[in-house]
């Protein structure tokens, strides 16, 4: 991938890491421009914890969970990520991402 990016390419880089150790991410944060956060299956977990480091390591951050436990205890983290001066952008992606979160966004408001 780097290599059909251009210079872009020279400050790419990909990291392979337990996303559940937080100080292991936390690690391989330091100095980062921006997480892009891929790493599935996304379901049945409820701590955003790559977010988090992000977030600990003031690195601006962008995923594409479609597991709606994951997105609301991401998007508690709004105020933290304002304080921290980073943009996080939850649910990127569309199929199956920011288009599940919706449908079970609005299914929650059909039931309340």
């Amino acid at each position: 991938v780097a290599g059909r990016l251009g210079g872009m390419g020279e400050r790419l880089s990909f990291a392979e890491v337990d996303f559940t150790r937080k100080q292991e991410l936390c690690g391989v944060l330091n100095g980062a421009d921006l997480v892009v956060h891929t790493a599935g299956p996304f379901q049945q977990l409820e701590v955003p914890e790559v977010l988090d480091a992000a977030i600990e390591m003031g690195v601006p951050y962008v995923d594409v969970c479609d597991e709606k436990l994951l997105c609301k205890a991401a998007m508690t983290r709004q105020a933290a990520a304002k304080e921290a001066g980073i943009a996080a952008v939850v649910s990127a992606g569309i199929w199956p991402g920011s288009s599940a979160v919706m449908a079970a966004a609005c299914v929650d408001e059909l039931n309340a």
